[in-house]
């Protein structure tokens, strides 16, 4: 009898023994750092512009905490929660992460945690003689960067590089979506008149490679972000993080005046002649503010206004 019942203790030791070894050792817990298999998701912290009153972008972040977020149900389906990686930006603002996957692609979700500093906030141009001196208020500022999905299997490598945002108060908001909004950016041109009878035309032109800021006024305060035009169509495309898929806000958008010259004309009283001369002076603009401007992380939302610069001669 007692051989017998060893008999049956074996079999049952065999038998879950090998229901045990049928888990794929992808999918468990225990596996995850131990993985065949990996992701590399890389990239550059960078600052916005403004972290000094001639700091004109591009700053790297060193030593600043990155996270990755994966669902535990990505490696075990019935297992809730998330798994997080971390890294640290190095002195060049650079990060890398190995994130533990298998052939089938992982939704990740990259996150960097606000962070207090100071930013100089342009306020104002200032004339002094023929030039426009540029006005700054250096101000305490909690960085932040809202949330960035990403897909990846094994064997991806993918880079990212992650420009900041930043508002005024010392409260961090609950951002977890990201809307784009979008505008242009033109100036003026006056093209060569056609007659007689001469009439002087006023045409509009893509703006490039100019900065703007883009303020976002919410009852909690104001937050500023930096956006540049495109080099060919004056384009300008902003990454706002957001508190809920939709977001009503008042959006401001601003940029610095710039010197520059302009073929002006000046038609005679009959309109049978004119005569040209090129001018110096100072490109501006007032910007826009659009009211009750609804942001949306489904799809991008394009201003009903564009940024355009008008021109003063001296």
């Amino acid at each position: 009898m007692k051989r017998k019942n060893c008999f049956y203790v074996l079999c049952l030791a065999a038998f879950l023994f090998g229901f045990a070894g049928c888990e794929n050792p992808e999918q468990t817990e225990l596996n995850i750092d131990n993985s065949q298999y990996y992701a590399t998701i890389q990239g550059v912290l960078i600052y916005p512009a403004g972290t000094t009153p001639t700091d004109l972008g591009g700053k790297t972040v060193p030593q600043q905490t990155v996270i990755i977020d994966v669902p535990y149900s990505y490696y075990s389906h019935s297992t809730p929660g998330t798994k997080r990686f971390t890294a640290v930006t190095d002195n060049q603002g650079k990060f890398e992460f190995k994130i533990p996957v298998t052939t089938t692609p992982a939704n990740m979700t990259l996150r960097v945690p606000s962070f207090q500093g100071k930013h100089y906030i342009f306020q104002q141009f200032v004339q002094e003689g023929t030039t426009y001196v540029p006005k700054f208020v250096e101000k305490d500022v909690l960085y932040q960067y809202g949330t960035k999905n990403i897909t990846a299997s094994a064997f991806d490598v993918k880079h990212e590089n992650l420009i900041l945002a930043y508002n005024e108060i010392g409260v961090e908001p609950e951002f977890q979506f990201t809307a784009t909004y979008r505008f242009n950016v033109e100036r003026i041109f006056y093209p060569q008149p056609q007659g007689p009878p001469y009439t002087l035309y006023t045409e509009w032109i893509p703006e490039t490679n100019r900065e703007v800021v883009v303020e976002v006024i919410r009852g909690s305060g104001n937050y500023y972000y930096i956006g540049r035009s495109n080099s060919g169509s004056g384009a300008v495309s902003v990454n706002i993080p957001i508190k809920t898929i939709t977001e009503v806000v008042h959006v401001a958008v601003t940029s610095n005046p710039f010197r520059g010259n302009m073929r002006l004309y000046e038609i005679s009283d009959d309109q049978q002649s004119y005569t040209s001369s090129n001018r110096a002076g100072v490109f501006s603009t007032n910007g826009f503010m659009s009211y009750h401007t609804t942001l949306s992380a489904l799809q991008p939302v394009t201003a009903a206004d564009d940024v355009r610069f008008t021109f003063t001669a001296d």
